[in-house]
């Protein structure tokens, strides 16, 4: 009973305080369609290494559905699948980012581009930390 009574006040409260903050808005206001962003935009994957980083684990689980045949239970060969699906996607992820010229990727050369989808794609897996990687970079790649 105590349940009902707090939906009722619930709904009443939002009716009474809620109802006539939206119709003060005026006409024009409601009217206007609200643009609504995607929830994942792939170019703003390419701003900066982390953010390569973290759309690979993002894109690997969609695929991840169609690599494996059971359920939620992997097997062994399952688990290298997925793994090495999420090195190639790394390294295309890197090297499409380089032809369409899309952020930090942009004019660099290609064995760089290499080294950054090799790099991506062992931090996506745990393998080593982006700063550890980003360290090994600065040693090879020269500041813009």
């Amino acid at each position: 009973m105590k349940k009902f009574l707090f939906c009722l006040v619930s709904v009443l409260a939002l009716a009474l305080f809620g109802a006539p903050a939206l119709l003060a808005q005026g006409a024009e206001m409601l009217a206007t369609p609200i643009a609504q962003e995607a929830p994942f935009n792939i170019v703003d994957a390419f701003q900066t290494f982390g953010s390569l980083v973290l759309a690979i684990p993002i894109i690997v689980e969609f695929l991840k559905k169609y690599l494996t045949q059971t359920g939620g239970q992997f097997t062994d060969r399952e688990k290298w699948v997925v793994k090495i699906a999420s090195w190639i996607t790394g390294l295309i992820l890197a090297f499409g980012g380089w032809l369409l010229g899309l952020g930090f990727l942009a004019g660099l050369a290609w064995y760089y581009v290499l080294m950054y989808g090799v790099g991506a794609s062992l931090a996506a897996n745990g393998v080593a930390s982006t700063k550890l990687i980003q360290a090994i970079f600065a040693i090879f790649i020269k500041k813009r």
